[in-house]
């Protein structure tokens, strides 16, 4: 696990541009001591990030702007997290940084097996793109996201579900069609803060 914080800048310096690219005005952030920060590299340069944040006392950011939503959740027993921060470079070879992002976090997520949901904030355009590809759902409608100042959909996860999901994905296809997975250890790099 990366714990450099050189890494860490190259991530938010990256999220800054693809954010600013979009007109979205981030927030100064310093990562919690829930976070993690998922890495991808090439080549030495960061070419997209990813945090995840469990659940504590600080709770979620999404708890912002969608706190009745994830509270009506816990009081329901559920354990949740959060993805965020997610940004891939331009001109990368972005299904590939994807995969491996998302993989990753797939790994940690299933790693703690208490964890049972996963919530997403996410532009009302790309909500198409995470509920084909990951079988997210809309858990609120779209309201402002105050650290980015924009519009913003929540999205949710049941890790039970994407498995699932993913099970019959994999069984559905021939095995001699199968394309070989991309591998998240290849390009990913994990960052936790350390304690103060």
């Amino acid at each position: 696990m990366a714990r450099v914080e050189s890494e860490l800048c190259a991530a938010v310096e990256l999220l800054n541009s693809r954010y600013a690219w979009r007109g979205y005005q981030l927030s100064r952030y310093r990562p919690g001591a829930s976070d993690l920060t998922l890495i991808a590299t090439e080549r030495g340069s960061a070419v997209g990030t990813l945090t995840l944040r469990f659940d504590g006392p600080a709770r979620l950011r999404a708890d912002e702007s969608y706190g009745k939503e994830i509270d009506a959740a816990r009081s329901n027993g559920r354990r949740v997290c959060e993805l965020g921060r997610f940004a891939v470079a331009q001109n990368t070879r972005s299904a590939a940084v994807i995969a491996a992002l998302f993989g990753r976090a797939h790994e940690i997520v299933r790693e703690r097996r208490a964890i049972t949901d996963v919530f997403v904030e996410v532009n009302p355009r790309h909500v198409r793109f995470y509920r084909q590809r990951f079988g997210f759902t809309v858990a609120a409608e779209e309201r402002i996201c105050p650290r980015v100042l924009a519009p913003s959909v929540l999205l949710r996860l049941e890790v039970a579900a994407f498995e699932r999901r993913a099970r019959e994905r994999a069984s559905a296809r021939p095995a001699l069609n199968r394309a070989p997975a991309e591998s998240p250890r290849g390009i990913s790099r994990d960052y936790r803060p350390t304690p103060a």
